[in-house]
């Protein structure tokens, strides 16, 4: 059975979700991957719960008491997501020490998880990184991912910007997005590694052409900076528009800037408030922006604009929830 990854727990049964932890890169202006649990895994765990939820975790828990540490995997899963059975982070974290100790490589992750997010166990950054180790050394790319981003950040190791390039290669080569997408910032800024524009332009499309909303977003800065790829407007515009679609603010802001000067793209002020307003929900610029343009906007532009921005807030949290990045 292959293993999806998306953001935040690997949950392996017949109906099989992956949902993996955000790890992003300690530079430019992505946030902290503790910030960035994925607030759809609920959704995305309801997806396999069926009225025979609580039995099977019954079943589980049998096989779990007699040492099996795939059984053990499952109770902690379920204890985690509250899963057939009242939801229990301290009890999650016991089980899967008991399935990590035993060397099942799952649970070995998701133990280093909760110590990096101090969930049912106090938090530990040397202990996920004892843990994600064990599991980046067995070629598993997120791990890989998530050890690098522990070395990027110098939590629970020493800072290594070279390790963490060096893993995020590994994960690239794998054909992980994130690793893809870390490693293109790092070429890009000569962190930890040789300055290389062009090859950091690769790995990023690489990353983009596999949906990363960041991928995509910073694949749109390097064509509108025409850095370390010739400057191409429109094709900015594209790959801000892919990431806007799936909720990333910050192209949805500078989306919505090209809209609004007709760079790369017709001008469209309608378009261009709907995009700024989705964008200042999180973001104080956009939304003076967006204020800035009520100020000339006619009444009907207005209208049509707010119409415009409940329709792709409806339509990109329907994506989301959908399982889309």
């Amino acid at each position: 059975m292959k293993l999806r990854s998306t953001c935040g727990i690997r949950i392996t049964s017949a109906k099989s979700s992956s949902i993996y932890l955000f790890v992003l890169v300690g530079v430019f202006t992505l946030p902290a991957a503790a910030q960035h649990e994925d607030e759809n895994w609920r959704k995305k765990i309801a997806e396999v719960n069926d009225d025979r939820a609580a039995e099977n975790y019954i079943v589980f828990l049998g096989q779990a008491a007699k040492g099996d540490p795939a059984a053990q995997y499952q109770v902690a899963i379920r204890l985690y997501a509250g899963w057939g059975v009242t939801k229990d982070l301290e009890e999650a974290a016991k089980w899967f020490r008991k399935a990590a100790e035993q060397g099942f490589t799952h649970a070995q992750y998701e133990l280093g998880n909760r110590y990096y997010h101090g969930q049912g166990v106090k938090q530990d950054y040397r202990e996920a990184v004892k843990w994600y180790q064990m599991v980046a050394e067995k070629g598993d790319a997120i791990a890989q991912v998530a050890l690098a981003d522990c070395y990027a950040r110098g939590l629970g190791a020493d800072s290594d910007q070279a390790k963490a390039a060096g893993l995020r290669r590994h994960a690239a080569e794998q054909g992980n997005a994130d690793g893809q997408r870390d490693l293109a910032l790092q070429l890009f800024a000569g962190l930890g590694v040789a300055m290389d524009k062009p090859e950091a332009v690769l790995w990023m499309r690489k990353a983009a052409d596999q949906g990363n909303a960041h991928a995509q977003y910073y694949l749109g800065k390097f064509y509108s900076a025409g850095d370390g790829v010739a400057n191409d407007d429109a094709e900015a515009v594209r790959w801000y528009r892919l990431a806007a679609e799936q909720g990333h603010a910050q192209a949805q802001a500078l989306l919505g800037r090209h809209l609004g000067i007709g760079r790369g793209v017709a001008e469209d002020l309608v378009e261009a408030y709907a995009w700024l307003s989705l964008a200042g929900e999180s973001d104080p610029a956009s939304d003076k922006s967006r204020k800035e343009m009520e100020g000339f906007l006619p009444n009907e532009k207005l209208k049509a604009g707010r119409a415009l921005a409940a329709n792709l807030r409806k339509a990109i949290s329907a994506r989301l929830e959908a399982g889309g990045e």
